[in-house]
């Protein structure tokens, strides 16, 4: 049995997330994909970051899509589970896709917004990764507008956790197959914790590929790899690598 394609998430490694190191760290020890969040500037600059609003050293918040990137590129971002004294500085997408075009590995770039997808559809093509980058963050309607505005750049669906917390398991998993396919994505984001046989069977059935998260513990990773999941998303790219090798 092939082991699922690693994926190191967005801050891998003890790195902070959504930096160059936390994409280096996963690189330097093999993972297949590095992940990364993606949102864009009032200025239309793809950056990485996950949430709407940066944190700084001062105790200011600043709005991404409110702020050029002149505005946040010199700032001491306190970056998401920071240790107190560390701060960040905003990476573009660019210096990204930079380091993965040298490195020779994928990219998955979580679209946090729907003004992302443009801008970073545009980046992609410039660094010529047209072959080795995709998106996920997509529930059915930024797949669409991905669709429309990026046919040719690959989309997976991103699972709505809420229908399986409130529907039947088998219904869950009919809507989100029938939603992954009738937005044309090639697979599904999940939850590592709302995979089970049934989902990977009904998937496959359709041709759709599992793309799980995020999962740091070797004992699961195994589990999920006996199950067929095509990537595992994890902080732990050592831990993977070494199960890997073993396999």
């Amino acid at each position: 049995m092939t082991f699922p394609l690693i994926t190191a998430h967005t801050g891998c490694m003890g790195e902070p997330d959504n930096t160059a190191g936390s994409a280096l760290a996963g690189i330097a020890l093999g993972a297949d994909i590095v992940e990364d969040d993606i949102r864009v500037t009032r200025d239309g600059v793809p950056v990485l970051f996950h949430d709407e609003f940066v944190s700084l050293k001062d105790g200011k918040r600043l709005g991404i899509s409110s702020s050029t990137y002149e505005e946040l590129c010199q700032l001491e971002i306190i970056p998401a589970h920071a240790r107190s004294s560390m701060t960040i500085r905003l990476v573009t997408l660019d210096e990204l896709l930079a380091v993965v075009r040298d490195a020779g590995c994928r990219v998955n770039l979580d679209i946090k917004v729907n003004d992302a997808i443009a801008p970073a559809a545009a980046a992609v093509r410039k660094y010529g990764l047209e072959e080795r980058a995709f998106l996920s963050g997509c529930g059915a309607n930024r797949a669409l507008l991905a669709e429309a505005e990026a046919p040719w750049l690959p989309r997976l669906l991103n699972a709505d956790a809420e229908l399986f917390l409130n529907l039947a398991y088998s219904e869950a998993v009919k809507q989100t197959v029938d939603a992954a396919m009738a937005t044309s994505c090639f697979g599904i984001n999940i939850h590592h914790r709302l995979i089970r046989e049934e989902l990977l069977a009904s998937a496959g059935d359709c041709g759709l590929l599992i793309y799980a998260w995020t999962v740091d513990e070797p004992d699961l990773m195994a589990a999920l790899a006996a199950m067929g999941v095509r990537s595992i998303t994890t902080r732990r790219v050592d831990l993977a690598m070494g199960l890997k090798a073993g396999r």
